[in-house]
C-alpha cells in the first residue's frame, strides 16, 4: 500500500493528486512546522515543502498550476507558513516530465535526508537527486535497507535536526529521551535555550511504517497507507 500507484521516476503518479489534496484538507486550520517522510511519504513531504513555499514565486506557482496539482489549496491554508523543516528517509523526487515544476527552483525549507547503506528500492543516487533540489540539505547516513532507521544514533541526529530547525516546543517534553542524552553529553544549544510554557512543536509524520511516537505533550500526527489519520497527545 502506498500513497499513489507507482514508485518510479518515468511515469505519472495515479491518484497523487488526491494525496495532496487530503493532505491539504487534513492540516486546514491546523498549521505544522515540520514533517517527515519515508519512501513515498518522503517524496510528498519535498512536493509539500515546495507548494508551501509557493506563494512567494509567481513563475514557480504558474509553472506548477500547468502540471495540474492543487496549489491553490495549500495557498488558502490559514495561518500556515513554509515548513521549517523537512526529513526524508529513503525518498526521491517525483518524475520530472510531470512534477518538475516542484523542483524548478530550490526549495528552500531546511533539509536532513536519512540514507540506508544497503537500500535496494529506492537508489542512492535517486534520494541524492532529492538533495539536490534544496539549498540548505544534510545528509545521515546509517546501516540497513529500505526502513525507517530505529538505532539510537541516527535517531538522535534526526531529532537534533528538528530541535535545531523547529525553535519552538520543549525538547524534553517533545523528545524525552533525546533531551536526557544531550544533557548529559553537555549540549550547549539544549543547555541554554528557552522554550515557553505553552509553545509545543507540530510534526506531521508521512510514511507508511511508523513505530508509536514517544510524544509527552505536542500534536504529532501520523498518516498511514490507507489515508487516515491519528493523533497523539
Amino acid at each position: 500500500m502506498g500513497w499513489w500507484y507507482g514508485r518510479d521516476t518515468v511515469s505519472r503518479y495515479k491518484g497523487i493528486e488526491d494525496s495532496l489534496s487530503f493532505l491539504a484538507r487534513y492540516i486546514h486550520g491546523r498549521p505544522i512546522h515540520g514533517i517527515i517522510g519515508f519512501s513515498q511519504g518522503a517524496c510528498i513531504s519535498g512536493m509539500i515543502c515546495s507548494l508551501l513555499e509557493s506563494r512567494n514565486d509567481p513563475e514557480k506557482a504558474a509553472a506548477i498550476r500547468l502540471q495540474n496539482l492543487p496549489l491553490d489549496e495549500y495557498l488558502r491554508l490559514p495561518g500556515q507558513e513554509p515548513l521549517r523543516f523537512f526529513i526524508g528517509i529513503g525518498g526521491y523526487r517525483g518524475t520530472l516530465q510531470y512534477y518538475g515544476s516542484l523542483y524548478s527552483s530550490l526549495i528552500n525549507t531546511p533539509s536532513c535526508h536519512a540514507l540506508a547503506s544497503m537500500d535496494f528500492i529506492v537508489e542512492r543516487f535517486q534520494t541524492m537527486n532529492l538533495t539536490e533540489c534544496f539549498s540548505s540539505s544534510e545528509i545521515v547516513q546509517f546501516y540497513g535497507c529500505h526502513f525507517v532507521p530505529r538505532d539510537r544514533g541516527t535517531v538522535e541526529s534526526l531529532a537534533r535536526f528538528a530541535l535545531r530547525n523547529a525553535r519552538e516546543g520543549s525538547p524534553s517534553s517533545l523528545f524525552p529521551s533525546v533531551a536526557r542524552t544531550w544533557s548529559q553529553s553537555d549540549s550547549d544549544e539544549t543547555q541554554s535555550s528557552t522554550w515557553g510554557p505553552d509553545q509545543s512543536l507540530r510534526i506531521h509524520l508521512v510514511w507508511r511504517e511508523l513505530r508509536k511516537p514517544r510524544v509527552v505533550r505536542g500534536r504529532v500526527i501520523r498518516f498511514n497507507s490507507r489515508r487516515s489519520a491519528s493523533t497523539c497527545t
